[in-house]
């Protein structure tokens, strides 16, 4: 239980560069992985062998992707132990992209205390809010 899952859900640039840079962060204390790869599963493992989450997801039109939305659903018993970072990347206000994303997560999860992160969809991101949730992925290691 020494690693930190880093797992975003999208094919978007801008949500794999978030990722990329909290894994970079954490350096070798994390599996960096894409949730809609075939391979995800097995290449995840148990969740229990992670310290920590940090889960990545654009959100369209007031949805999560829908691997994102699947993992949270399969995974809400093992995710509600876990110290859990969640990222999101949409055209939303924080607020509305924060609020929709709460409503995607199961009971267990949503009571659990989660932090949440927002970027503007498509813009660069905002060096100040990326290296607070660098910061905060490095502090729930």
């Amino acid at each position: 239980m020494n690693k930190v899952l880093v797992a975003y859900a999208s094919k978007s640039l801008q949500v794999q560069g978030i990722a990329q840079a909290v894994a970079r962060a954490l350096r070798s204390r994390c599996l960096l992985i894409n949730m809609s790869d075939k391979a995800f599963d097995r290449d995840v493992g148990k969740l229990e062998d992670y310290r920590a989450v940090v889960l990545g997801t654009p959100v369209k039109f007031g949805r999560a992707h829908s691997d994102f939305v699947k993992f949270v659903k399969r995974n809400k018993k093992e995710l509600a132990a876990k110290k859990l970072i969640i990222y999101a990347c949409g055209g939303a206000s924080p607020e509305k992209c924060e609020d929709r994303i709460k409503k995607k997560l199961p009971m267990p999860i949503n009571k659990a205390s989660v932090l949440y992160f927002h970027f503007e969809e498509g813009e660069k991101e905002d060096p100040d809010a990326l290296n607070n949730l660098c910061r905060e992925a490095e502090r729930i290691y």
